[in-house]
């Protein structure tokens, strides 16, 4: 049974571990901090979930849109070439646009949305997703701070069991600085920092003038979870409005192009038989 509940304990992350091991275990406000940040832990994972599928989909849709334009771009290009061989029909201004720059084009519009996708993946840099994540993760970094505190951590201690919560690099360097400043003799916060957006707000929030830091991070927390919620839920709402249509807008134009050509081909050969 010890060994059970010893292997429970492991799976927790580094603040629930520590909110356990703190103070006596049986104590009700004790208890209600750790359910109540693990609830909290599910509502931010949840969010997270929710802004990476809506900037997933609406990337794959207009990458999908792009393919297939690209696609479609090529193989009537190569219609319209092999037409135009045959019946002898042929416009030097406009076969080099035709047959080689339209698809080209499209060829790079596709590339630039797989590849941009790829590597906005791999970076965590997608339009949108990076500012609601950012966001996110700071209300994460500011809950577990303000609770450590309230239970008799010091400022040092708080940082670094945070810092072991986080996935995200910049926060959680931003936390270990922190930490060491802090047990240097150092100040809380950096002194003449160059801090931006989410993090500038941040300082802001929980300056040293601070008389009570748990209550103040606490608020930061609240903060940064109404600002996520407020970017998830423009992200849920135009997502897919722009990526449906970004896509039909690429699609009409190819379609509409490349058939405008192929019939303006068609009445060309049409009038030379007449």
């Amino acid at each position: 049974m010890v060994s059970q509940t010893t292997t429970q304990i492991g799976k927790l992350d580094p603040v629930a571990q520590r909110l356990i091991a703190t103070g006596d275990r049986s104590s009700e406000w004790q208890s209600h901090q750790l359910i109540d940040w693990l609830r909290m832990q599910a509502h931010r994972h949840s969010m997270i979930r929710q802004v990476f599928w809506s900037t997933f989909g609406a990337w794959l849709l207009v990458t999908a849109a792009s393919v297939i334009s690209c696609l479609i771009a090529i193989q009537l290009s190569i219609d319209l070439k092999n037409m135009s061989d045959e019946t002898g029909l042929s416009s030097d201004n406009a076969d080099w646009w035709r047959w080689i720059a339209f698809p080209a084009a499209t060829v790079i519009i596709a590339c630039f949305f797989l590849i941009g996708g790829i590597v906005g993946a791999i970076f965590g840099v997608f339009p949108g997703y990076r500012s609601t994540r950012s966001a996110i993760d700071w209300a994460c970094a500011s809950d577990a701070v303000s609770r450590l505190l309230q239970t008799g951590c010091t400022y040092p201690e708080a940082f670094a069991t945070t810092a072991r919560a986080m996935k995200t690099r910049r926060i959680r360097n931003w936390l270990e600085r922190s930490a060491n400043r802090v047990e240097q003799g150092g100040s809380v916060l950096e002194k003449n920092s160059q801090a931006r957006k989410d993090t500038a707000m941040l300082e802001a929030l929980v300056g040293p003038t601070v008389k009570e830091p748990a209550y103040q991070w606490g608020l930061a927390s609240e903060h940064f979870l109404h600002v996520a919620e407020s970017r998830l839920t423009l992200i849920r709402q135009t997502a897919p409005l722009l990526s449906t249509l970004v896509s039909g807008v690429l699609l009409w134009f190819t379609l509409n192009l490349s058939l405008g050509w192929l019939w303006a081909m068609v009445a060309d050969l049409i009038s030379g038989l007449t």
